[in-house]
């Protein structure tokens, strides 16, 4: 070997030892700082080791309970020293093990947590769904003149229009709601019933768009009924009953908390009470071009008033259930009717079922077998009409107050001299035309009568004792 080729030789001896000068001085700095790096670690992690042990004693410590049982537990106390006893060996094994281990086991502690962190991530941002709304029961039920909806009621008028709302302070549908009509009347005339033949039950009209009757209960009990101004919004005054008519739109019959009866007249702009409430009952006597006469009850006897709470009949010991410009009838505890003038002067006593006043006549009923006479008892026909049923008043059945059906025993109809009684067989009828003239004629002959062309003798001025006809 030549010198030209040795000191070749040489220089890359140099080179490769400078080489790997530099990769060891690297890794020296680099274990260095990993080094560096695991002390800061490890001092942090013994600094926490040495917290969590004390705050694991305090929190042992002030469970004052806790600790007196596991003394007197042998137990308890041999699992609480095994506790103590694992978090010692978990420390020292921690201690004991070289850096390269501790590196080693703080790395995957931090990727585990950054895979978790990750997942939440994920989770939270990017899978998330919107959460459940559960939506409050829509509850809406639909009435002629207003509609419940979700704790409101709302008025409406003939043409369905918004007038006004109230806010229920019970939001059960069944306790709030617009009142229903009561009926404690006895008169005379059609009776309402529904398919199942109970009274028929109606709402309470909107009086001028304005004023409601409104049922706001906290419980079933409570009778109370409020008269509601929906302009105003507020509460007028607490009834305990409300009774109206069809014939007189504008008045209603109220009953306040101490069970008096009286009257209230609403006007556009107000709401009058025109017979204070002073009586056991009052109703309005129906059939009457324009209201003028109406019934009180006070004491157990009836009366008839005026709209000025004027009295205009001395008492009556039973219960009105119609009128005429001259007659009063009535029904007595056993439902016998009877009928007075305005004098109160029983007029053509007996035990009647059933009673039509007529101006100078009277229709009566017994044994569902009918009769026509005058005030003083002499007859306008010689035989009764035999009837099929007794349903006198009127039945009639609604289904969703819709009429479907009625039925009825007879009707009268009085034209000039001659009445018409129509007896009824269900929707079939059979006419019988009274001429009233020949009982007026009759009323003037002595032991006789003349009926449908025939003379009837009689042995006795009453004649009641028929003895040849001609």
């Amino acid at each position: 070997m030549d010198d030209k080729e040795f000191n070749e030789e040489k220089n890359i001896e140099l080179e490769t030892l400078d080489e790997t000068k530099e990769i060891n001085t690297l890794k020296d700095l680099s274990r260095t700082a990993l080094n560096q790096i695991v002390d800061e670690y490890q001092e942090e992690f013994d600094d926490g080791m040495d917290d969590a042990d004390l705050i694991f004693k305090a929190v042992v410590d002030t469970k004052e309970e806790i600790k007196k049982e596991q003394e007197s537990d042998p137990i308890e106390k041999e699992k609480k020293e095994e506790k103590k006893s694992w978090w010692k060996n978990l420390k020292s094994k921690w201690q004991a093990l070289d850096k390269k281990k501790k590196i080693a086991i703080i790395a995957g502690i931090v990727i585990v947590v950054l895979v978790l962190i990750a997942l939440i991530v994920y989770f939270v941002f990017f899978n998330s769904k919107e959460p459940t709304v559960v939506d409050e029961p829509n509850v809406v039920i639909e009435m002629d003149n207003y509609r419940y909806e979700n704790g409101s009621l709302i008025f409406t008028n003939a043409n369905d229009e918004e007038i006004g709302r109230y806010e229920c302070e019970n939001k059960d549908e069944d306790l709030c709601k617009m009142a229903s009509l009561t009926d404690d009347d006895e008169f005379m005339g059609a009776k309402r019933v529904d398919k199942d033949g109970n009274p028929l039950q109606l709402n309470t009209s909107i009086y001028f768009n304005r004023y409601v009757f409104i049922v706001d209960h906290a419980n079933e009990t409570d009778q109370s009924i409020s008269l509601y101004d929906l302009q105003n919004g507020e509460k007028i005054t607490t009834v305990f009953s409300v009774k109206a008519y069809e014939e007189y739109e504008n008045y209603v019959v109220v009953k306040n908390e101490e069970s008096k009866y009286g009257v209230l007249q609403f006007t556009e702009n107000s709401v009058d009470t025109i017979i204070p409430y002073s009586y056991d009952y009052v109703g309005l006597l129906p059939n009457q071009d324009t209201l003028e006469k109406i019934v009180v009850r006070d004491r157990n006897n009836s009366y008839l008033a005026n709209l000025e709470n004027v009295v205009l009949t001395k008492a009556i010991t039973d219960s009105i259930v119609m009128t005429t410009d001259s007659h009063i009838v009535t029904k007595d505890s056993a439902n016998h009717y009877h009928v007075y003038d305005y004098n109160v002067t029983l007029l053509n006593d007996g035990e009647y079922d059933y009673i039509v006043p007529l101006d100078n006549l009277m229709i009566y009923v017994v044994n569902k077998e009918l009769y026509v006479s005058d005030y003083e008892g002499n007859p306008m026909i010689l035989e009764p009409i035999a009837l099929n049923n007794t349903n006198y008043d009127p039945i009639e059945t609604y289904e969703n107050y819709k009429l479907v059906s009625t039925s009825r025993s007879f009707t009268a109809e009085l034209t000039n001299n001659l009445l018409n009684i129509n007896v009824y067989d269900g929707d079939k009828y059979e006419n019988h035309a009274i001429d009233l003239l020949e009982g007026e004629l009759s009323k003037t002959l002595s032991f006789m009568n003349y009926f449908d062309g025939t003379l009837y003798f009689y042995s006795d001025e009453e004649k009641t004792s028929l003895i040849g006809s001609y």
